[in-house]
Parts: structure tokens; C-alpha cells; sequence
């Protein structure tokens, strides 16, 4: 019996390295186009494995390139009679009817295939594909068609509706399927812009865009309340950048529906998010000018010095007047605070301007220390508190009591985003102060953090060290240049200047050059020095282009031209340029929504 068995074994496995060999020839023949040798092969493989999907789609196609029609008619009729809950060997067979020219036939098998799935959605949906593969688009729409039909509250079909009109540029229609979403209550206007996020980003000439707002605005006109379609024109206005329009839609939103100011405040967020300093003041100002009966008016009042802070300390161009102007708007505003968070967020915004921007670090530091003494707060307040006071103390010269504040916080914070923030402020010090393997350390640990931006800055960071601590046995080039760094933090910029010449001067072979130079150009570009800024980061572009800050130094090109010397030619050169050098940098999106803004895209 053992040997009985023995050779039983022996054929078995002969046999199926027999049939590999077999298979491996016929796929080999198929790659140089001899599908009659292959189609040889594949009869005797198939009489085998005729279960084996892949060893019959291989088949068919061979048939098929052979014009072998008897033989692809029996395998194709035979197995979707074997296996008909699989309705593409139904499409198959129809498919070879058609090749034939047996039109009649073949549109007998497809429209018996669409009536026996049309009741199941997963079922309408493999069989749309089968037709799509087969390049039998108009089968593919009527399936989807008679499987909506059957299955009204289908939201998988109407997505696939929509895909396939979209596939074939057919916007309006495509935009029609996915309008019907907002009928369902389960189904908000917020999950309908996510989904059309890609179709617009992506809309190189524009016609989808164009077609969306037509149709947007087109609605409107009918049910000017409509709460869906304003924040669809709303949304569209905040993707093409265009935020005054965005503002004008919301305000007439809230006139006519005699709104609490939800949807300007929702907006004005979005315009602070992406710098529109001026969209968000005006949407902010009309809910102030609604009266402090509405809901959202403190938030609104709050907002507005948020507003005047960022937009005054991200332009180099603004005075130190107007900053001390906005510091004793700020002052008031805590003093007449009803609620701690509102007073809490209004000091630390404070606290801010006063250390780095009008050298009052003991007034931030007194201002921050009286929060951390002072009962009521949220743990997640405190740790906010602790954070920003150990910054300050830095720009304060007090480096240890800053590691000090760090470690704190990461202690009482280890397993919130905040404790980890914590851990890479406190390495980024250590860096700073030349402390390398230390810092590496802890960054080591930071670029496995849940927050992206954490473990972002933390890669950054430790590959500063790495490439310039390996490069040689000299750390002096990377010491100089973390120095340089922290005295850039503390806005020390003329000591930095002075510190990053030194590099360039004494090391000018040094792989930390380009970091250097972009360091300068930050520099110049915050000391309203723009032209330098502009030499510098050319600099970048002439000699470490493909280096890891080609791309920022591109963006930041485009950013000083559009926005502190308004060529906006040139500006949209460099959008461009970072568009097609540059396709998987983080800054893409950004470059394409300004790229198309500047060029004129969808300007009423």
C-alpha cells in the first residue's frame, strides 16, 4: 500500500509541475502575440481547470484574438449556465455574440442578464463593471439605470452612476446623480463636498468647475433658502480661493433666512484656515453688527482679534504702532471677558504678540504664570499655558526652566497629542543647544506619533542631525547652525544672519549649505528684505534643486510675489513650476488652487 501510495503521490506531483510548465509556455506565447500556439496549450489546461477564472479569462482571450467563435461561444455559454450568480460569463457570451455580428442575440443575453440582477445592488454593480471592462459603456449606463430604478435609496448605485458619467466627462449629468444624495436624510452636504473634492482639484480646464457652479446657482435661483445649495456655492467659492464671494453668498444666506450667523461664522473659520484676512474680518463683522443677542457674537468679537493677530504678525509690512494698537484692543478685551475660555485664549494670544513681537516677555510671563496659579482651568488648558510660557522663556533666555515647563507637560499629558508635543518642543531645545543624541532620541520616538504635523516636524528635524552628525566627525557646522536656528525662534534675526555667515564663509562644502541659505532667505523675507529673499532662495534653485527644499523654496518664490511685490505673473510662473517639477509635494494643492486663481479660472 505505502507503495501504491508512494507513486500515487509521485504522478500527482508530476502532474502539477507538468501543468505549471504548461501554463508558464502558454502565458509566454500570449506575451508575443502566438495565441494560436497558446490556445493550444490552453485547451488541455482548461478541460483541467475549467473552474480556474484566470485560466479561462486567458483562454477566452485567446479564442478570441484566434477568431475562434465555436469554441468561445461553448465555454462562454457553458459557464454562465454553470455559474449564473456570476453574471459576467453571461456578458462574456453576449460579448462573443456581438463580435460575431450576432447583434440581436448578443442584446438578448445582456438585457436577460440586467433583468435577473437588477433587484441586487452588489449584483448590478459587478455586472456595470463586466460591460465597463468590455468597453460596452451604453450596456454599463443601463445597468446602473434599471438598478437605480429597482433601488431607489441606493446609495452605492449613484455613486457608480455618477463615477461612470464622470469617467466620460458627461459633468451635468454626473452632478444630477450626486444632488440626490442630499434627498436622503442620512446624508449631508459636508459628505457630498468630500466626495467632490477630487472632481474639482482635478479639473485642469476648468468645464467641470464651470458646470458645477452653473447648476449651483441654477438651484439657488429656484429655492434661494436653500441651506444644501448655499453651502455648495459657498464651498466652491472657498476651493477657487474666491472668499469675498464665498462672504457675499453667506451674508445674503443669513438675510434672507434670518440666520443666527452660523454659516459666516462656519466660513470665517475656513478664510482664517486659509489666510483671507480680509473675507473673514467682513463675514466676522457682520456678526457683530447682528448685536450681542446672537449666538455667535462673543465668538465672533474673539474671532476678530485672531484675525487682526495673524494678519498683522504674518505681514512683515506691519508697524510696530499697529501692533501696540491691537495689544491694547486685546488688553480691554480680557479685562471685560465673561467666560474663562474666552479670556484664556485672549491671553495667550497676548502673551504672544507681547514676547515676540514687542519685546514684553515679563508681561507674558507674568500674564502666563498668573493662569498656571489660578484654579478652574482645563488640564488641557494648563498644558497649553505651560507650553507657550516655555517658548517665552526661551525668547527670555531661561532655556532650562523651558525644558522644565516641557517635561512637565509631557509627564501630566504622556498619552495626548499635546504630551508628544511636548516631548518634540523639549527635543527641539536639546537640538538647539547642541545636545544631538539626545534630540535624536527623543525624535526617534516623536516620528511614530499619531499627529502627522508632530511626526512631520519631527522627521525634519532629525534628519537635519543625521545627514550633518554622519557627514564628518565635525559637529561645529551643525552647532552653528542650530544656534542659528533658536536665535531665528527667539527672532534674534540680525545674530542669525551673523551665525549662518559663519557657515557659509568657513564650511562651504557642507551638505547643511542649502539649509543655510534657506534659513537666510526666511530671514530677509521677515525682515521685509524681499529682493534677498528672492537671491537667496534662487540660490537653492540654481544649486540643491532636487535637494528636499527645492520645493519650499519654489512655493515661497511664488508666495513673495504674489503677495509682498504683487507680480502676479511671476507668481503664477512658480505655481506652475511647482506644479509640474514638483507633483508630490505637500504644497501641490495649494499651488494649483493659486495657480488658477491668479490665471482667471471661473471668474464671473
Amino acid at each position: 500500500m505505502r507503495i501504491v501510495f508512494a507513486a500515487f503521490f509521485t504522478f500527482l506531483l508530476w502532474t502539477s509541475v507538468f501543468s505549471q510548465e504548461d501554463e508558464m509556455l502558454a502565458l509566454e506565447y500570449m506575451s508575443l502575440g502566438e495565441y494560436d500556439k497558446a490556445a493550444e496549450l490552453y485547451e488541455d489546461i482548461y478541460k483541467r481547470k475549467a473552474k480556474d477564472t484566470y485560466v479561462y479569462d486567458n483562454y477566452l482571450k485567446c479564442l478570441i484574438e484566434i477568431k475562434d467563435w465555436k469554441t468561445a461561444e461553448k465555454i462562454t455559454s457553458k459557464k454562465a449556465k454553470s455559474e449564473p450568480d456570476i453574471p459576467r460569463f453571461q456578458v462574456d457570451y453576449g460579448y462573443v455574440l456581438l463580435l460575431q455580428d450576432k447583434t440581436r442575440a448578443a442584446e438578448k443575453e445582456f438585457e436577460a442578464a440586467i433583468d435577473k440582477v437588477k433587484y441586487n445592488e452588489t449584483l448590478v454593480v459587478d455586472l456595470a463593471a463586466a460591460f465597463e471592462v468590455r468597453e460596452l459603456s451604453e450596456w454599463t449606463l443601463k445597468t446602473l439605470e434599471e438598478g437605480k430604478e429597482q433601488n431607489p435609496n441606493s446609495t452605492m448605485l449613484v455613486y457608480n452612476l455618477a463615477q461612470l458619467h464622470y469617467k466620460y466627462r458627461r459633468y451635468e449629468a454626473m452632478y444630477n446623480e450626486y444632488f440626490t444624495l442630499l434627498e436622503n436624510p442620512m446624508y449631508s452636504v459636508e459628505d457630498l463636498e468630500k466626495v467632490l473634492q477630487d472632481v474639482i482639484m482635478e479639473d485642469t480646464d476648468g468645464e467641470a468647475s464651470e458646470i458645477f457652479r452653473t447648476m449651483v446657482l441654477r438651484k439657488l435661483q429656484k429655492d434661494p433658502k436653500s441651506y444644501d445649495y448655499t453651502k455648495l456655492l459657498i464651498w466652491y467659492y472657498s476651493q477657487m480661493l474666491e472668499f469675498d464671494k464665498a462672504v457675499i453668498q453667506a451674508q445674503a444666506y443669513e438675510r434672507r433666512t434670518k440666520g443666527d450667523g452660523e454659516m459666516l461664522y462656519d466660513l470665517a473659520v475656513v478664510c482664517i484656515s486659509n489666510e483671507a484676512w480680509l473675507s473673514a474680518e467682513t463675514a466676522l463683522q457682520h456678526i457683530i453688527d447682528m448685536g450681542d443677542e446672537t449666538p455667535y457674537y462673543y465668538e465672533a468679537t474673539q474671532k476678530m482679534l485672531e484675525v487682526k493677530y495673524e494678519k498683522l504678525t504674518s505681514n512683515p509690512e506691519s508697524s510696530r504702532e499697529s501692533l501696540e494698537e491691537l495689544a491694547l484692543e486685546l488688553r480691554i478685551a480680557v479685562q471685560e471677558s465673561q467666560y474663562r475660555g474666552n479670556r484664556f485664549e485672549l491671553v495667550m494670544i497676548l502673551s504672544t504678540l507681547e514676547s515676540y513681537y514687542l519685546g514684553e516677555t515679563d508681561k507674558a510671563i507674568d500674564r502666563l504664570q498668573k493662569i498656571l496659579n489660578t484654579g478652574g482651568y482645563e488640564p488641557l488648558e494648563y498644558a497649553k499655558a505651560k507650553l507657550l510660557l516655555g517658548d517665552v522663556m526661551i525668547v527670555y533666555g531661561d532655556v532650562w526652566e523651558a525644558s522644565l515647563l516641557y517635561s512637565q507637560v509631557e509627564k501630566a499629558m504622556k498619552h495626548d497629542t499635546i504630551g508628544f508635543y511636548a516631548k518634540y518642543k523639549n527635543a527641539r531645545l536639546y537640538y538647539f543647544l547642541g545636545e544631538f543624541g539626545y534630540a535624536a532620541a527623543l525624535l526617534d520616538i516623536l516620528r511614530g506619533a499619531t499627529s502627522k504635523l508632530i511626526a512631520n516636524d519631527a522627521m525634519r528635524l532629525s534628519l537635519i542631525i543625521q545627514d550633518n552628525v554622519d557627514y564628518d566627525s565635525s559637529y561645529v557646522p551643525l552647532e552653528y547652525f542650530a544656534r542659528a536656528e533658536m536665535q531665528f525662534f527667539a527672532m534674534k534675526y540680525d545674530e542669525a544672519i551673523l551665525t549662518l555667515d559663519t557657515i557659509l564663509l568657513t564650511h562651504p562644502g557642507h551638505p547643511i549649505i542649502d539649509e543655510a541659505i534657506f534659513k537666510k532667505a526666511e530671514i530677509y523675507t521677515r525682515l521685509k528684505q524681499y529682493e534677498k529673499a528672492i537671491e537667496m532662495y534662487r540660490e537653492i534653485l540654481a544649486s540643491h534643486y532636487d535637494d528636499v527644499l527645492g520645493d519650499n523654496a519654489v512655493m515661497n518664490l511664488a508666495r513673495i510675489y504674489e503677495y509682498q511685490l504683487g507680480d502676479t505673473e511671476k507668481a503664477q510662473e512658480y505655481y506652475l513650476q511647482l506644479i509640474l517639477d514638483f507633483p508630490g509635494s505637500i504644497f501641490v494643492e495649494e499651488a494649483r488652487k493659486h495657480y488658477r486663481s491668479l490665471r482667471g479660472d471661473n471668474l464671473n
